[in-house]
């Protein structure tokens, strides 16, 4: 027992030390064999494939020196926002006798800011909870779930005895204080609220929540990200998710899992560690995983362009903002095609070409400019085998800096490049000439999970920001649109407001989606049900409203779940 405690301690301390790097790593041999070849503090498991190794960094400022590997290194995500019930067919249903679909004994699970469990929308009428369970990854002095070591777990049972109590945050000290993941759980399955004239899209469903700790300071500084925004990183997402499959399996009910976040960071083809996680248990019988397109097509973050060959290379303009502390820019070409690049800075100092190999790094100092630019190639990226290079600007001068991109071995590929997510950077840094299309954040690239891209109920017209396809091989996303435009719902404290963004849409969906899976293995009308089965149905159920589909900007159209269940009269 005292060797297991001893583990426990010692990761919690290394889960969330900010002395610790945390990589991901492919199960080789026994934990105790990889503890000795890395030298970890601590290694977590997510799978039989991967696990996260926490080890002691001495120095943080030369960590480009350690040689990750991309797909090793944690990401960073942030959030992704900023009359719909009838318009997706749910009154629908709710006036069918037969159907009358509430979401009962499904559980809606989210990873994201927390819940205001206080709120009367996550109530029943006896004052106990429909909140199961909430793992705070955020506080440390209570007990974590089984097989975690960090965080604090609080029952259903803890929740309801802190809803009869005088001080509820005494008993369950759990909050929401930026409202995303209350705002997200009461559109996917807060109460029938007639008073307030508000409902749920299944406000009969278990809710689960899984509260996201800020991500470190090193990887907050690695990547240049502000340090007033929301910021979580890949380690403590995948957790999470693991997680919420593991109380499905323990509670044995169905389980949707509505994710909330997204990145720049990754090769927007589904490849990240994360998306291939998501995609494996996508296939699970009883799961369902639903996913925001992001708000990123405005954005000005993404470029394509082609180096034909009458041209010896072409110049890739970005404007930078002031204020800039730094920003990371992500390179990608498909094989077999090869560019190399170099650069020019708003004084027109040129650094030449950079010959791709297969691992460089190199640190560029300039003359005129107290700009640094730190440049990783992986002339074969590991999990896509396409040509990525990783490029880090610290203290870039503001003014217009060109990448210069060479034609090294083209088969006409395009090359893609990619600027954080908005909330990252200043307003003022992006392309001159941008891409919108191939702009959906990761994980929603991933092929297998449910990806939603959100519209204006109004007028169906789609959101100005939303995330537009298709993926950078060429898959059909988004799969869906549904309501993500001025969006009434519930924020802590008892109160509500008016929301956008692609993640609001998501809950829609994911709300959904529990009423199918109710359908299906509640009711005992299809035990096999799973992310697929799901997805099928709401596209051959979807409104198809004057344009041509699959389309980049809606998928296959507009989220209907009567029409999803009128479709199964067809098969």
């Amino acid at each position: 027992m005292n060797g297991d405690s001893d583990l426990n301690s010692r990761c919690k301390e290394a889960i969330l030390s900010e002395n610790v790097i945390d990589s991901f790593a492919l199960v080789r041999g026994s934990i105790a064999d990889m503890m000795k070849f890395y030298d970890a503090d601590c290694i977590q498991v997510v799978n039989p494939r991967y696990t996260i190794v926490h080890q002691l960094v001495s120095d943080f400022s030369n960590i480009q020196n350690y040689n990750f590997s991309y797909s090793s290194f944690p990401k960073c995500y942030g959030l992704m926002d900023q009359s719909n019930m009838e318009y997706i067919g749910v009154q629908k249903i709710r006036r069918q006798t037969y159907l009358n679909l509430l979401g009962k004994d499904v559980i809606i699970g989210f990873i994201d800011t927390g819940i205001d469990y206080q709120n009367e929308i996550f109530k029943n009428a006896d004052n106990t909870s429909r909140v199961i369970r909430i793992w705070d990854q955020t506080i440390q002095t209570g007990t974590p779930p089984k097989g975690h070591y960090y965080g604090t777990e609080y029952t259903k049972e803890q929740i309801d005895e802190a809803l009869n109590s005088e001080n509820p945050l005494s008993v369950v000290p759990s909050t929401d204080t930026n409202g995303h993941g209350t705002f997200l759980a009461g559109i996917a399955a807060g109460n029938i609220d007639n008073e307030n004239d508000f409902t749920g899209v299944a406000p009969l469903a278990d809710i689960a929540m899984v509260k996201l700790k800020q991500a470190k300071k090193y990887l907050r500084d690695y990547y240049y990200i502000r340090d007033d925004v929301e910021c979580y990183q890949e380690t403590d997402l995948i957790m999470g998710t693991k997680y919420l499959l593991e109380l499905a399996i323990e509670l044995g009910k169905p389980l949707v899992i509505c994710i909330g976040v997204g990145t720049n960071s990754g090769g927007h083809d589904g490849s990240g560690i994360w998306d291939e996680y998501l995609g494996n248990i996508s296939d699970y019988t009883g799961i369902c995983i639903v996913l925001p397109t992001g708000n990123e097509a405005n954005s000005g973050g993404h470029y394509r362009g082609i180096v034909q060959p009458t041209e010896d290379y072409i110049d890739v303009e970005i404007n930078v903002g002031g204020g800039e502390k730094g920003f990371v820019l992500e390179f990608w070409v498909r094989a077999p095609s090869i560019y190399s690049i170099g650069f020019v800075s708003p004084s027109g100092e040129y650094i030449e070409r950079i010959p791709p190999s297969v691992e460089q790094n190199r640190v560029i100092s300039f003359l005129f400019e107290p700009t640094v630019i730190y440049v990783d190639y992986e002339v074969i990226e590991r999990r896509t085998g396409d040509e990525s290079v990783f490029i880090r600007f610290a203290n870039p001068t503001p003014g217009i800096w060109k990448v210069r991109v060479f034609r090294e071995q083209s088969f006409k590929n395009e090359f893609d490049l990619w600027l954080p997510i908005r909330q990252f950077m200043t307003s003022d840094t992006y392309f001159i000439q941008p891409y919108p299309d191939i702009t959906i954040t990761d994980p929603g690239n991933t092929t297998r999970p449910i990806t939603v891209a959100a519209c204006n109920h109004v007028n169906n017209s789609i959101y100005i920001n939303s995330g537009r396809g298709y993926t950078r091989s060429g898959n059909i996303k988004p799969d869906i649109a549904a309501p993500g435009v001025n969006i009434y719902g519930p924020v802590p404290g008892n109160s509500f407001a008016m929301m956008s963004g692609t993640s609001i849409a998501a809950a829609h969906t994911a709300g959904a989606a529990a009423l199918l899976l109710e359908w299906a293995i509640v009711r005992e009308n299809s035990f096999y049900f799973n992310t697929t089965n799901v997805k099928t149905l709401m596209i051959r159920g979807a409104k198809r409203i004057g344009t041509e589909y699959p389309n980049r900007q809606f998928g296959y159209g507009i989220l209907d779940i009567y029409g999803a269940f009128n479709s199964l009269r067809l098969t």
